[in-house]
């Protein structure tokens, strides 16, 4: 173990050792499992609470998850993401659990939280998939133009993007619960003797 390591240790207990108390006087049972690295009490405690729930922060502005990766309790960090806690809740002071395990140098703990969290995104935006297709599903057939660039506003900078920078119309037709989108750009020419990216164009229609 580094030597930076020792101080993190030393600050956490330092910080921590107070903590306890108030964990105790008011009712915060899954912080202090984490704290000690109690897994069974932890997948007991956080099996019963809900995503908010385990979001809520101590007296200290720290989730229990944020508890864990503090005090080195890998097993703990992954009982908690297995139960649901939120891997990018952030901290009252801004700090989400992955940033403490860089900070800490916990290699293994920061890969795991990172892992968690790109699942969990993952499941939200599939969630947000099917709850706007259901609102389309709703809305009465059309037929739609959506035109789109990348632009700037730095001068010189905005010319180059327009010439160079892929750009597109999208036509849209939604009837019943089927949904068609038509465009002419079909990725990058491979094999360029330029410098900058040659855009494929032809013509692609996506169903659904």
């Amino acid at each position: 173990m580094r030597e930076n390591d020792n101080a993190v240790d030393e600050d956490a207990c330092h910080i921590w050792h107070d903590a306890q108390e108030s964990w105790d006087a008011l009712d915060w049972p899954l912080h202090r499992a984490a704290f000690t690295g109690d897994v069974e009490a932890v997948r007991r405690i956080a099996g019963g609470m809900s995503r908010a729930q385990m979001k809520s922060l101590d007296p200290q502005g720290q989730t229990a998850l944020h508890v864990a990766v503090l005090m080195r309790r890998p097993a703990a960090v992954g009982a908690l993401l297995e139960c649901g806690a939120p891997a990018a809740a952030k901290s009252e002071s801004g700090w989400a659990p992955l940033h403490q395990a860089v900070e800490q140098r916990d290699r293994d703990t920061a890969l795991a939280l990172l892992q968690a969290e790109m699942a969990q995104v993952a499941v939200e935006v599939k969630a947000r998939k099917h709850a706007m297709l259901d609102k389309l599903w709703q809305l009465p057939d059309f037929t739609a133009k959506l035109s789109w660039e990348i632009s700037s506003t730095v001068p010189g900078v905005g010319y180059l993007l327009r010439t160079y920078a892929p750009h597109d119309t999208f036509t849209i037709w939604k009837q019943g619960d089927r949904l068609r989108m038509d465009g002419t750009l079909m990725g990058v020419e491979k094999g360029g003797k330029s410098v900058l990216p040659e855009w494929k164009r032809g013509h692609f229609s996506a169903q659904r």
